[in-house]
């Protein structure tokens, strides 16, 4: 898969220095035992079952348009969209599907991380944002494998 942005090219480095960090602590702590247990820690393995269906996580990269310059509109009908944009990201906060989101500082895009069943449950949320249907934000869909994430137990 080719990123071509510079934020999904930055968090994939970040997940990959992790997975560096792990094996050389796997290295000088005990050796090959330790390395297998770490590489099952490391990439858990979701099984699906009737009760818990498997998710998926996704990264969602919304290019804002209006502020690259690609797209004028109004300041007042910008701030209502970004507002109805807010909410959409509140509620499928509250359902459990956006883990976390916001702008970045440094340019003009923002991120999100999904938790949802399918490729096809994250396409939906993306292309429904209020600022992609009104075409003030384009967006870059991508899945991750998720290694580690704080509040969980690795493995699970």
């Amino acid at each position: 898969m080719t990123m071509p942005n510079r934020t999904a090219r930055l968090i994939l480095t970040i997940l990959a220095s992790s997975a560096s960090f792990l094996l050389a602590s796997a290295l000088v702590r005990g050796g090959p035992s330790f390395i297998n247990a770490a590489r099952v820690h490391a990439a858990p393995v979701q099984e699906a079952s009737p009760q818990a269906p498997a998710r998926r996580y996704y990264l969602v990269v919304l290019h804002n348009q209006v502020k690259a310059g690609k797209v004028k509109i109004t300041d007042d009908e910008f701030k209502a969209l970004i507002g109805r944009h807010f909410a959409q990201l509140k509620k499928h906060f509250a359902d459990g599907k956006v883990i976390l989101a916001g702008p970045r500082l440094d340019e003009v895009d923002g991120i999100s991380v999904l938790e949802v069943g399918s490729e096809a449950e994250a396409q939906e949320i993306a292309a429904n944002d209020a600022c992609v249907k009104a075409g003030i934000f384009t967006y870059e869909l991508h899945e991750l494998r998720l290694a580690l994430l704080r509040g969980s137990t690795p493995g699970q």
